[in-house]
């Protein structure tokens, strides 16, 4: 797979995703008189949908039959061996502590420059709060929604195209990998992609060091997860 196809692949994912942020959402809470989360939970999830629906169509144009052995084969979904749990924690750590640091630059930075920074990094529909118990139904919607997320964009980023890849070297390789996943996330607009930049980058590193789809499913679910879990049981404060 070219440079300009990968990207292309991304480009028009990120299109999709744009739409379902910026038009879907606003179109649902309108009509619907749905919470911004639900909102997002819904249109994204469609998006995360979409993806793995388009993963199985590229994989019956290759495979031309599919089996559960040749999905694992074909996405590089490999038992997990001792190297790739050490990649995995080592890549939870370092996405970490590298997305607080990036929250205390864009912090000082905002300080500094108030009128070209701003307050909020989040768009609204990212902006989670602690949930009361009444509310603990929601769990029942974002449940589905998790999985669609972490299992439609590794398996068709990591999965399928980041092996498919064509390119000079492994770092190029895994970098362009990285580049197409910032041009996904281009919706959530530049202050929220400064920050997602460790996970957007090292994830991508990972799964090309391992060679194996795992370790950026644990590595993407567990930070993705956590976060919102510690955020909505008032466990942490967004």
């Amino acid at each position: 797979m070219s440079a300009s196809k990968t990207l292309l692949y991304f480009s028009l994912a990120g299109i999709l995703l744009y739409l379902a942020t910026h038009m879907g959402i606003s179109f649902s809470i309108s009509q619907f008189g749905w919470s911004p989360m639900i909102a997002w939970f819904v249109n994204g999830g469609i998006i995360f949908i979409i993806l793995i629906t388009a993963l199985f169509v590229l994989l019956l144009k290759e495979q031309k039959v599919l089996t559960y052995r040749i999905f694992k084969e074909a996405l590089n979904l490999k038992p997990v061996s001792k190297k790739d749990l050490i990649w995995t924690v080592a890549g939870i750590v370092s996405i970490s502590i590298l997305s607080m640091l990036m929250m205390m630059i864009l912090n000082e930075f905002s300080e500094r420059y108030p009128s070209l920074i701003g307050e909020g990094y989040s768009p609204p529909f990212l902006e989670f709060s602690k949930l009361s118990p009444s509310e603990y139904w929601v769990f029942l919607i974002w449940i589905p929604f998790f999985f669609f997320n972490i299992f439609g964009e590794e398996l068709l980023w990591r999965g399928y195209i980041l092996p498919r890849q064509k390119t000079n070297s492994e770092t190029a390789n895994w970098m362009l990998n990285s580049f197409g996943w910032m041009l996904f996330h281009f919706a959530f607009g530049w202050k929220l992609i400064i920050l997602l930049l460790p996970i957007l980058i090292i994830t991508p590193l990972v799964v090309q060091k391992t060679k194996n789809t795992w370790t950026g499913i644990f590595i993407h679910g567990i930070i993705n997860g956590s976060g919102f879990l510690l955020i909505t049981l008032g466990l942490l404060k967004s």
